[in-house]
């Protein structure tokens, strides 16, 4: 899925398989995984869809910090707040600690879950 902005620039947004339907919109995990990256204290990020009663599927967020950061939730959550619409921004963020692989193009290969 891709999308044209005002002045003709394409941004790839994500897989058509990966879209998450919350409340009635569309929301690409790889958007929500590349502005929580450009936090400096951020290496990786995977964001996976769950289930929620009101809006039917919501994003959550597990997080690899870089070396000498700490994982403060509060400071991902401000981050996000900022830099992202409101139903894009995670339900859930957790640190992930378990061993992470990078797939082509430096895609986070974390072990996906069903809800």
């Amino acid at each position: 899925m891709a999308k044209v902005d005002s002045n003709g620039y394409i941004y790839i947004l994500g897989r058509k398989k990966n879209v998450i339907i919350s409340g009635g919109v569309n929301i690409y995990p790889e958007e929500i995984e590349t502005v929580l990256e450009r936090m400096p204290s951020v290496k990786h990020v995977f964001v996976e869809k769950t289930k929620n009663e009101v809006l039917g599927e919501v994003p959550v967020a597990k997080v690899v910090m870089n070396e000498n950061f700490k994982f403060v939730e509060s400071n991902l959550y401000e981050f996000a707040r900022k830099n992202l619409d409101t139903l894009k921004i995670p339900r859930k963020i957790e640190q992930y600690t378990d061993k992470v692989s990078l797939l082509g193009l430096g895609k986070v290969g974390m072990e996906k879950h069903d809800y």
